[in-house]
């Protein structure tokens, strides 16, 4: 099993479902809210996400697979 298979298998299991929200997100990365709202500004260094509308406080979900995706590449970055 790859590290990007075992990190979303590990989401599946702890959140139950296919969208994450930005506060799960923070949780995953083991970062603050606040980071994830700066880092969805500045649009770097964070997984593919969804907004749903184009209001400022539009609802914004990360899709599981996206997130395993960017964690383990991440995690190769940082071996190397």
């Amino acid at each position: 099993m790859s590290s990007q298979e075992k990190i979303l298998s590990m989401l599946e299991e702890k959140y139950g479902s296919i969208l994450l929200t930005k506060n799960d997100l923070a949780q995953v990365m083991g970062c603050s809210l606040s980071t994830i709202d700066n880092l969805l500004k500045i649009g770097t260094n964070i997984p593919k996400h969804i907004k749903f509308g184009e209001s400022k406080n539009t609802s914004i979900r990360f899709c599981n697979t996206d997130v395993a995706e960017f964690l383990a590449s991440s995690a190769k970055e940082v071996e190397r």
